[in-house]
């Protein structure tokens, strides 16, 4: 199996350095103009970021009149997201889906963009993602060899557990698995619970064995992976909107002209937008689903209660760097703005 991968590696590494590097080419500095774009994508094909991807293709495609190509690799064709990552940065491949945590590695700005409470709903969120409020922070990392050209959104975090959770009253004495972050056990914690991170595989043997008692997630992997089978109650808390992102190779990007660039970024736009309208689709098959089997929603929780709890640590990431105190502001001001339409 790794002897298949690493084949599979070099020979895409071979190819995109002789499509997209300027083959035939004499100078370096001429631009390439036609090509394969390769995309990394770690997840399935009826996942709604595959049509966020697959829609931006068929952009490129018709906007470039076929001079350039696109061939997504998806299930993880490439390995996981890291591996994806350093493809892209190496432009053996020139894109990939990438999550929030990875790029925040790189670039701690991008952790205001998970801040608890921060987006009402996820049309606040598309809003903030879709307007170009965000260019300078999505530019800010050319400077590892990959910048951002759009940022799916991931649907809303909620609380599934054993019983319903309205109020920060009702997660004390609670544990709940999260992701591997110490934001993230800070977060439950402010929540009123108890934070436990651990990897999504061990998730649902650790509610079944009682080694926690629920987790967080959205409606869509919730119903897929059956968690209702240990958490039967599904508490819409909304703690905060999750984040995939498609990064590009810089080299890649800076190969192209400045017409060609301005085309790629326009049609993943286009995959941005069709990738949020799936999104809310797939959500709400998830929920109709869960309804049949009679899975309990929780839509009348107290968010105001919990939200009030995190005024002190939204001020301390919003405060790490004018980049992310004017992000956030902007954030805050569009949220107000909308609320007073």
């Amino acid at each position: 199996m790794k002897k298949r991968l690493f084949a599979t590696l070099v020979s895409v590494s071979l190819l995109s350095t002789m499509v997209l590097s300027g083959c035939g080419q004499n100078s370096t500095d001429e631009k390439v103009t036609s090509g394969v774009i390769r995309i990394a994508y770690n997840n399935i094909e009826n996942y709604p970021h595959y049509k966020g991807l697959e829609r931006a293709a068929q952009e490129i495609e018709d906007r470039s009149d076929g001079r350039f190509t696109v061939k997504i690799y998806s299930n993880g064709t490439l390995g996981d997201q890291r591996a994806a990552l350093e493809l892209t940065q190496n432009n053996a491949v020139q894109m990939c889906v990438a999550n929030a945590t990875m790029v925040e590695s790189y670039n701690h700005d991008f952790s205001v963009l998970s801040m608890p409470y921060l987006f009402e709903d996820s049309d606040h969120q598309r809003e903030a993602y879709t307007n170009g409020m965000l260019d300078e922070l999505f530019d800010s990392t050319e400077e590892y060899d990959f910048k951002i050209v759009g940022a799916f959104g991931s649907g809303s975090r909620n609380i599934f557990c054993e019983k319903a959770v309205r109020t920060p009253e009702d997660l004390k004495g609670l544990k709940i698995r999260v992701m591997q972050s110490d934001n993230m056990v800070k977060m439950l914690q402010l929540m009123g619970g108890t934070g436990v991170p651990m990897s999504a595989s061990e998730q649902y043997s650790a509610m079944q064995q009682g080694v926690v008692d629920g987790a967080e997630s959205n409606e869509i992997d919730y119903v897929g992976k059956k968690y209702y089978e240990v958490a039967p109650v599904f508490s819409r808390t909304e703690h905060c909107f999750s984040t995939d992102f498609v990064v590009a190779s810089t080299k890649f990007m800076n190969s192209l002209t400045d017409e060609d660039r301005k085309m790629i970024e326009d049609a993943m736009a286009i995959g941005v937008e069709a990738e949020f309208d799936s999104w809310s689709e797939m959500v709400d098959e998830s929920i109709a689903e869960a309804e049949e089997k009679g899975i309990e929603f929780v839509e009348d929780v107290d968010k105001e209660a919990f939200a009030a709890n995190f005024k002190e640590f939204q001020e301390q990431i919003a405060n790490e760097s004018t980049v992310t105190r004017k992000v956030y502001d902007e954030i805050k001001a569009l949220r107000e703005e909308g609320s007073n339409e």
